[in-house]
């Protein structure tokens, strides 16, 4: 697993062996990073269900102002804080975060901070998109051009639309599904 673009091109990160940790291929960041542009540069992204942080460095290297990750295991944040330390980013354009996602959510909502990408990758084996969507809402910590990036796999039925998001595009990459979302503007 490595960067593939930006200041740390071609750095190897260590992807850890953890059950729930899949790290994505460099054929999927390269899509994603492809969809969103000129999104990243200067962006404040999210990066929950993080594992090996892989999509949040990626960001970090071409540009993204901040990234929070967020991931419930120890070890696991762990090892993103070993893949930051490889790059030698500034302690400042990051922030690391052992809590689970659903209980951070709301502390994050009590800031002053809103997320331009929230990418969500959880674990396959548990079904989370309309738990995560509908907390998403709720909380409210997506600005409002923010892009919603939510990874799953192809046997789970992600909602077209939650109470305040959209789906605007799809990409299936064999037995994943990536969908973007963006917030749903009533003016």
């Amino acid at each position: 697993m490595r960067i593939i673009a930006g200041h740390w091109k071609g750095f190897h990160l260590d992807g850890g062996r953890f059950k729930d940790v899949r790290p994505l291929t460099d054929r999927i960041k390269e899509s994603l990073f492809g969809i969103l542009g000129n999104e990243i540069e200067g962006a404040i992204i999210l990066d929950v269900f993080a594992g090996s942080g892989s999509f949040g460095l990626e960001a970090l290297s071409r540009d993204a102002k901040q990234v929070v990750f967020c991931e419930k295991s120890t070890a696991v944040t762990d090892l993103i804080q070993k893949n930051l330390k490889k790059t030698k980013c500034d302690r400042s354009r990051y922030q690391i975060i052992t809590a689970d996602v659903f209980k951070i959510l709301p502390r994050l909502a009590t800031g002053d901070i809103f997320f331009d990408v929230v990418f969500a990758d959880p674990p396959f084996r548990l079904p989370q998109s309309e738990k995560f969507l509908h907390s998403l809402s709720k909380f409210d910590i997506l600005s409002r051009e923010g892009i919603l990036i939510y990874r799953h796999h192809k046997m789970e039925t992600a909602p077209q639309r939650s109470e305040k998001y959209i789906l605007y595009r799809e990409k299936i990459f064999g037995d994943s599904v990536v969908k973007f979302y963006r917030k749903e503007h009533n003016e």
